[in-house]
């Protein structure tokens, strides 16, 4: 699609969003404004009722972080408020994760809401009960 990183998305932008049978962004894109509004771009397309979500170099949104110190959503955030409205999903990464468990929470949190629904949920169920993920 077309649409500038970080420039506020117009209704012309949003109707060729939503007549596209595929749409290829930037995690940055995310967290742009629609409008003149402060509604953010993620919240459209989480409106958008799309079938499937594949996340490129998925080690980018491993942050717990919810907001930036100006209180927007961090890029993790927003694909994670992004993936929770879609069912399908798939993470792609070439680049190795550190071997830290937290850093797998967003990850578990994306691919299985319903069992992760945050990411410190991955870690306490662990700490929990070692065999979580046997289970």
């Amino acid at each position: 699609m077309n649409g500038e990183n970080g420039k506020k998305k117009d209704e012309r932008f949003l109707q060729e969003i939503r007549a596209s049978d595929w749409v290829v962004m930037n995690y940055d894109q995310l967290i742009s404004q629609v409008n003149s509004n402060e509604r953010l771009f993620v919240d459209e397309l989480s409106e958008m009722n799309f079938d499937y979500l594949i996340l490129d170099e998925a080690h980018h949104i491993k942050s717990q972080r919810r907001e930036t110190k100006k209180g927007r959503p961090t890029l993790s955030a927003a694909t994670q408020r992004l993936a929770h409205a879609i069912r399908y999903k798939a993470l792609l990464t070439a680049s190795p994760l550190p071997d830290r468990l937290r850093d797998y929470g967003v990850l578990a949190s994306i691919l299985q809401p319903d069992k992760f629904p945050t990411p410190e949920t991955l870690e306490q169920r662990i700490r929990n009960n070692p065999r979580e993920l046997y289970t």
